[in-house]
């Protein structure tokens, strides 16, 4: 497992040790700006771009830092070794506005991408990333992604990319909640955050994160000063709730 930093924004010793811990390898990598202003939640979105460049690996998946995996993920990977003509494998966005579809008929989620490394591939999609004309800055690194790759993606069942968001909304929750692999807590809202009140009809996946936080913590010993290092910023001291999180498993 590898995760792609960019170069000056992960510097606390403790926190780097940590990840480490549970398999993570650190690759710093250099930041990409938008060619326009973008949501500040999506200003580091270029640098996925860097895994294109890693050749030395036959498939890669990236996944977004708020997808949680819940289940086996060997299918896609075994389709694209069985099938070298597949270039990429990801999930029909489910909850894009109709806008997008009227210009590119099929659209996916970005946070959840099965794909063969490729250097060109990579050389033309930082060439492309900066031309603000060639894609809509709402939503930009998944917009530039389905604009390039664009009738050269193959869809996944839903159950590799639940969106969140929809949970209790949209049909996919209702037909393949027991079979989730990948829940994708795609949007302003995180269970880190704050916990919402599940209804009737909603799976809750802020008590599966949270078991899965509660999990992590008792395996590693880490204690609530693990977390709350000097640099942590406000915003994230703010909304750890360590002691009640932990009660979750």
């Amino acid at each position: 497992m590898i995760l792609l930093i960019p170069k000056g924004s992960l510097n606390d010793d403790r926190h780097i040790a940590m990840i480490k811990t549970i398999g993570w390898k650190l690759m710093y990598v250099t930041r990409m700006s938008y060619p326009g202003k973008v949501n500040p939640q999506l200003v580091d979105g270029l640098v996925k771009l860097h895994a294109w460049n890693m050749t030395q690996y036959d498939i890669i998946l990236t996944l977004d830092a708020d997808a949680m995996i819940v289940g086996s993920i060997e299918e896609p990977f075994e389709q694209m070794r069985t099938n070298s003509t597949i270039q990429m494998l990801a999930v029909d966005d489910a909850g894009i506005p109709s806008s997008y579809r009227k210009e590119l008929r099929s659209y996916f989620n970005s946070g959840v991408l099965f794909f063969r490394p490729n250097s060109t591939h990579f050389t033309e999609l930082v060439h492309l990333s900066a031309n603000k004309s060639f894609y809509d800055l709402k939503y930009p690194q998944q917009n530039l992604l389905n604009k390039y790759f664009h009738d050269h993606w193959i869809p996944l069942p839903p159950i590799f990319n639940m969106l969140d968001h929809l949970n209790g909304k949209h049909h996919v929750w209702n037909n393949q909640t027991n079979n989730s692999r990948i829940i994708h807590f795609a949007g302003s809202r995180k269970p880190w955050n704050g916990i919402r009140r599940i209804k009737k009809n909603q799976l809750d996946t802020d008590r599966m994160w949270r078991q899965y936080f509660a999990t992590l913590v008792t395996e590693n010993g880490w204690r609530k000063d693990d977390f709350l290092v000097p640099l942590a910023s406000k915003t994230f001291r703010r909304n750890l709730r360590y002691d009640q999180w932990i009660k979750a498993i």
